[in-house]
């Protein structure tokens, strides 16, 4: 069954998987995103190792998730797993977003970082 073509914040719900690039390198990472209002809603941010990557440990945190100048943003709010000496990183996928589609890419907003890139399968 095809995805809704609904936008906003809801039609990014699910579960997207890829890597983010920081000082450490390329890393796993799992964006769980929940449905909230067509403009806001929450996220888990959780990173892990990659099998080529570097050794990084396993840790995530809840975001918040806003629309933002025709994109999203994700803002960290509170670690879940917090392993030693690791911040919390903000993500901003720039407007226009393909609301049914199935990649986010975007920017890592903290020095020291670039890109993430994330995808899910669209039902």
């Amino acid at each position: 069954m095809p995805r809704s073509s609904a936008t906003g914040i809801p039609a990014l719900a699910g579960i997207w998987r890829g890597s983010y690039t920081c000082n450490q390198g390329r890393t796993g990472l799992t964006l769980t995103i929940a449905a909230g209002s067509a403009s806001a809603g929450t996220a888990t941010f959780a990173f892990a190792p990659l099998p080529d990557g570097p050794t990084v440990p396993d840790g995530s945190y809840s975001m918040s998730v806003t629309r933002s100048h025709g994109g999203v943003e994700f803002l960290p709010v509170a670690w879940i797993q917090h392993p030693s000496a690791w911040t919390m990183v903000g993500l901003t996928v720039p407007g226009p977003v393909n609301w049914s589609g199935s990649e986010l890419t975007g920017s890592v907003d903290y020095a020291g970082c670039s890109t993430f890139t994330v995808t899910r399968s669209v039902q």
